[in-house]
């Protein structure tokens, strides 16, 4: 009860208020009944609605006790559709070992029934490499490209340089022709990247023979960056519109 007894103690500029007002984002009429009702009697009715709600105004007042509680529920009652915002609760808040329980709790589902997008600004490089390599065996190769490919999007500047190790997560060679022909070449992050177009190529060594050689995107013109896969066939000497090829 700590914030109450500096407000009555003459250690908040509150004290001499006769209200208070609360900011209803972080403590609404509805949260604080339940929390004035544990105030009194000990007791707390937890629902999935209301038990991050409380958790937030329980770390606003300091009450550590039902602080506590709260973690207690959210981790007994984890599912797909609230652990993101769990974990962005306790990383926001400092409840460390509510963020572990999420994170174990990530890595152990599929990504499809994962709420994807809102998870994603939450992870850490590191974390979303084990999301990635526990997912290896449960995900299509397909989603885990997006996946990444969300996460780098999120903020490029500091993300980018970090994409051809995330590619290395990735079993490419099990990527269609037709995905790198239909995403992967039109994808700017990868395609004007020469590490991540090189890893490219030596995860598919059969698009390089003695029949045809394959080129992922690259620069027409010393200019524009092509979004493309081309074809270059050496038996006919034929080749797909806009060929260009790219130097290591």
């Amino acid at each position: 009860m700590e914030y109450f007894a500096a407000m009555f103690n003459d250690r908040m500029e509150e004290t001499g208020e006769f209200a208070v007002p609360l900011d209803p984002k972080i403590v609404s009429p509805d949260v604080f009944d339940e929390i004035l009702n544990y105030v009194y009697t000990n007791e707390i009715n937890f629902t999935d609605e209301n038990a991050i709600p409380i958790c937030v105004a329980a770390d606003f007042f300091n009450f550590e006790d039902l602080i506590q509680e709260t973690e207690n529920y959210l981790i007994s009652n984890m599912k797909a559709e609230n652990v993101s915002r769990c974990l962005e609760m306790a990383m926001r808040i400092g409840m460390n070992s509510l963020e572990e329980e999420c994170k174990i709790f990530i890595y152990r589902k599929s990504l499809s029934k994962v709420a994807k997008r809102d998870l994603i600004p939450w992870l850490s490089f590191e974390d979303l490499i084990t999301v990635l390599e526990e997912f290896k065996r449960n995900s299509k190769p397909e989603e885990m490209f997006h996946l990444s490919i969300e996460w780098v999007e999120l903020d490029v500047e500091e993300r980018k340089s970090k994409l051809c190790e995330l590619l290395e997560s990735i079993p490419l060679e099990s990527l269609s022709i037709e995905f790198l022909q239909n995403v992967i070449a039109k994808q700017t992050l990868v395609i004007e990247d020469r590490e991540c177009s090189k890893s490219l190529l030596e995860a598919f060594p059969n698009l390089s023979s003695n029949d045809s050689i394959y080129v992922f995107g690259g620069v027409n013109e010393g200019v524009h960056v092509l979004s493309s896969v081309s074809k270059f066939d050496s038996l006919t000497e034929e080749s797909s519109k806009n060929l260009s090829f790219i130097s290591f």
